[in-house]
């Protein structure tokens, strides 16, 4: 099964990300409000047509529900949200702003990826013609203040196109003069897995990483995850694994798939010294991990792991409270300044 990009072309070259996922001030409200999805615009089409990512069913079509006086509808505007089964987990694709009048589907179609939905459009709650496209992680269209429960779309559509890349090989023959391998062995005692070291860039995504999986992919993870590094996915790289999907906000199965995969980054920045304190480059929060995160641990006396989970939450909120802070959990400028 395929999968496609929402609009025409390729990703930078034929249209571009204009508004990213995570924290922005919001261009109409003017205040900090965290954007749940990617906002996209059309550099070589006009009309740009919004397709289906992959296939799936319609299960919205239709106005936002709150309307202007004039009766147009407000936020999303005009949207369309596709569910999808992926890697055996669901997921729901929305697509807000449509342009009125131009859904060429309706609640409960069945789509294809590349088929057409919609048409670009600037309903709703908008400045100026784009696409904003949101992933949710589940069955139903939600919504979050934080971005909990939702993915950021082009890691999301990167690691799908890399892994649709690679199990389209399924189909095709190997060559009649490849390498032919001796007499298999199938004894009792059987070779120990091979060991990986860990590479310096982060290989593509070939298939779920998971117990059993034995790979450069999987060292990599190691390395990220802060624990031994020998490419063999065994218990202990699941138990860490689960508690990293934890702290991200991720569906915990000890699992790496599209959903994981984005969020597995090896720190690049050497741990500073105890008593060195690191720039603060942007906020922390739930899922964030590294040197200012291990920092962060190791002043307010609790485990520092470099990895920002329910635990560090708490203790945040509890150094607020005690510095008279605004109490949210989120490490930016004021608490960082107050440690």
């Amino acid at each position: 099964m395929a999968m496609s990009w929402p609009l025409d072309g390729v990703y930078t070259k034929n249209f571009r990300t204009t508004s990213s996922f995570g924290w922005r001030i919001h261009p109409i409200k003017k205040t900090r409000k965290h954007h749940n999805g990617e906002d996209l615009i059309s550099i070589s089409h006009n009309p740009a047509y919004l397709k289906a990512i992959y296939e799936g069913t319609v299960i919205e079509a239709r106005p936002a529900k709150s309307r202007y006086a004039s009766g147009e509808p407000k936020g999303y505007g005009y949207f369309v949200a596709v569910r999808h089964k992926i890697g055996g987990k669901d997921y729901v694709a929305l697509y807000a702003h449509c342009k009125k009048g131009t859904f060429q589907v309706k609640k409960g179609d069945k789509v294809k990826a590349g088929q057409v939905l919609a048409i670009m459009g600037t309903s709703g709650f908008s400045t100026g013609v784009h696409l904003h496209f949101e992933i949710h992680v589940g069955k139903k269209v939600g919504w979050s203040s934080n971005g909990s429960g939702f993915l950021d779309p082009i890691p999301f559509l990167k690691s799908l196109e890399a892994f649709d890349g690679e199990t389209s090989k399924a189909w095709t023959p190997t060559p009649e003069n490849s390498p032919t391998q001796d007499i298999a062995d199938h004894s009792v005692t059987r070779p120990r897995p091979t060991k990986f070291s860990a590479p310096s860039t982060k290989p593509k995504l070939q298939g779920w990483l998971k117990v059993g999986s034995n790979s450069e992919a999987v060292a990599y993870l190691q390395k990220a995850l802060g624990i031994k590094v020998d490419g063999i996915f065994g218990n202990g790289t699941k138990k860490a694994v689960q508690k990293f999907q934890e702290a991200s906000g991720l569906t915990v199965d000890g699992i790496v798939g599209v959903a994981t995969w984005p969020k597995v980054v090896v720190a690049e920045t050497p741990a500073p010294a105890k008593d060195t304190k690191p720039k603060l480059t942007k906020s922390l929060k739930r899922g964030s991990r590294g040197a200012q995160v291990k920092f962060l641990q190791s002043k307010l006396g609790i485990t520092a792991d470099g990895i920002f989970g329910p635990g560090t939450q708490k203790a945040v909120k509890a150094f607020q409270e005690k510095k008279r802070l605004a109490v949210d959990g989120v490490v930016g400028p004021a608490t960082w300044g107050a440690l």
